[in-house]
């Protein structure tokens, strides 16, 4: 298969031929973003006038990060309905605009989560219990977009289950806990205007986890080798993904773990769904 002259095998290039319609676009809008900011944007507010400026710069860095989402949709191999409502394009990909607060949800309140709990000391089950909790989460977002027909993953796309190729949610997560590390390094280091820094977490981190651990995929899925070695590929990059989470503790894992707080998977769901205040209390 040579592909589409002007772009790279496999990639197939937009319009994308099915339609969405609004409820369902709405509904996605609503469910997998604008509901987690509308509930989040107070408390960051709240943050910042106590002069804590890191949640509403954690959000603002997951708007910046959402920049990226169309170069991830081209070599991931992703369409989006063509009856959304665009807010801009890039490679060749429309992307609409309920993709902002999606980005606020994950790639900020997710990795802020991360944050909050490699802070507090995580020994090396907590980084794998964050991986996980990023993939179901992500999962289930994502399925609920695909089967209500807002976007879909086109072509062959190894582990799909409901539409959902999981490999993704193992490049994704790994993107939580990337940000939440580079937030437990830079926060106490930053003082000051120097905190404008923090903008930059959630792309740098994004990057960092797609292409220094989901390049192999990524190069795979992206070239005329056969199906069964696009799967071997999606396999080890699956694999490194749990791999670097080692590599994560290594650097900023508590490692005397008398001093890390009893993190157990169920927790770990039941605090993520919390609102932001709910949180605070805990």
């Amino acid at each position: 298969m040579i592909g589409t002259i002007g772009y790279p095998p496999n990639v197939q290039p937009h319009p994308s031929g099915f339609e969405a319609g609004g409820y369902s676009e709405w509904a996605f809008f609503v469910i997998c973003g604008a509901a987690v900011v509308a509930l989040a944007l107070p408390w960051a507010i709240r943050c910042a006038l106590r002069r804590d400026f890191v949640p509403v710069l954690v959000i603002l860095s997951a708007l910046i990060c959402s920049l990226v989402e169309p170069m991830l949709d081209m070599l991931g191999h992703l369409h989006w309905a063509d009856d959304l409502t665009f807010l801009y394009a890039n490679f060749g990909v429309p992307i609409p605009l309920l993709i902002p607060p999606c980005y606020i949800a994950f790639l900020g309140l997710k990795s802020y989560f991360c944050y909050v709990v490699i802070k507090n000391g995580a020994k090396q089950s907590h980084f794998y219990m964050l991986l996980v909790t990023g993939i179901v989460f992500d999962a289930v977002m994502e399925t609920i977009g695909i089967n209500l027909g807002v976007f879909m993953y086109y072509g062959y796309q190894p582990y799909s289950f409901l539409g959902f190729p999981y490999w993704w949610g193992f490049v994704n997560s790994g993107s939580f806990v990337t940000i939440g590390v580079m937030l437990w390094y830079l926060v106490p280091r930053l003082q000051g205007w120097q905190q404008l820094w923090l903008l930059a977490v959630a792309p740098s981190g994004m990057m960092i986890s797609y292409f220094g651990v989901g390049w192999v995929h990524i190069l795979a899925h992206n070239s005329n080798i056969p199906e069964w070695m696009r799967l071997i590929a999606a396999t080890v990059t699956m694999a490194m993904m749990v791999g670097y989470m080692n590599v994560l503790h290594h650097f900023a894992g508590e490692k005397d773990v008398r001093r890390v707080p009893n993190w157990t998977l169920p927790r770990m769901f039941l605090y993520t769904v919390m609102t932001p205040t709910q949180k605070q209390r805990l």
